[in-house]
Parts: C-alpha cells; structure tokens; sequence
C-alpha cells in the first residue's frame, strides 16, 4: 500500500511500464556499482575516494590493469 492508506502512491502520475523498467535498470546498476567499490576495498584496502584521489593523480600506474603491490 502506498503512503498514509492511499493505495497506490503515485503524486506525479508516473506509475507506467517505461519508469518501471528505468527504476530496475537504475537499482541493477547500483547494485554492481556497489559490489565494484566492495571489490576494491578488498584488493587494494582502500574507499572508492582514495582510490579514485590516486587514480586521478597519477593514472597511469594507479588503474585496473597495474598490478596492486
């Protein structure tokens, strides 16, 4: 059930099978965003910021091809 008993919530009309699809191809998407920076933190020991502070500094030896020491 929607918000407060209305059933459904839907205040801006957008309840179609269009936005449907765009919300699970947006949750998908977050969900391998997510096991991305998970990865990460186990290889290297760091956040997606430091790694992302180090990449931007020096791109060429901090990326996903350079082997982590």
């Amino acid at each position: 059930t929607g918000v407060l008993g209305m059933a459904p919530f839907d205040p801006m009309g957008m309840k179609s099978d269009e936005t449907r699809v765009k919300e699970l191809k947006n949750g998908r998407l977050a969900m391998v965003a997510f096991v991305g920076f998970c990865s990460q933190a186990a290889v290297t020991g760091q956040g997606p910021i430091e790694c992302l502070k180090a990449h931007i500094a020096d791109p060429w030896h901090n990326n996903s091809e350079t082997p982590k020491a």
